[in-house]
């Protein structure tokens, strides 16, 4: 017998331009190459602050105070460091390309990186070898072999916010 491992089962990803009560997560692979993850990150929080900042009109007076108010609001909120968070997740050897974009990113002037750990549940296969059957004739009645099995392998999320 041996195993065949399934990837890690994970929820549908939401659009980019879904609201900021739905989480935006990048699931990293260790063959995704990292420049392209740093741009993908850089554009969800790019359109997270714009989403921040709502629609605003300029069309009478009262709406001057309505901007100045709108950005009074949006500078406390990054004060107190309530933006929208995208979150990096990676499994296996894509943790240490998940660290690189950790560093990469608390080293710049404008994000803030928070890092977790965790474990998923993962499911595997077991499958028989076809060399087994030597002899068509011999059954051996020992104990069924389960089909699927479950481990727990780690995780690690990074949690990546514009300042």
């Amino acid at each position: 017998h041996r195993i065949s491992k399934r990837p890690p089962l994970r929820p549908a990803i939401p659009s980019p331009y879904t609201s900021a009560s739905s989480p935006k997560v990048i699931y990293v692979s260790s063959n995704a190459p990292f420049i392209s993850i740093v741009k993908r990150v850089r554009k969800l929080l790019d359109r997270a602050d714009n989403r921040s900042m709502g629609r605003i009109s300029l069309n009478n007076r009262e709406s001057e105070r309505g901007l100045l108010r709108a950005l009074g609001d949006e500078q406390e909120r990054r004060r107190r460091n309530e933006g929208e968070e995208i979150l990096l997740r990676a499994t296996g050897k894509a943790i240490d390309k998940t660290m690189g974009l950790a560093l990469f990113f608390s080293n710049q002037n404008d994000t803030t990186v928070r890092i977790g750990t965790g474990t998923v549940s993962v499911v595997d296969d077991i499958v028989e070898k076809e060399e087994q059957a030597e002899d068509p004739m011999a059954v051996d009645e020992q104990d069924e072999i389960p089909e699927t099995q479950i481990r727990r392998t780690s995780m690690l999320e990074v949690g990546i916010r514009s300042k």
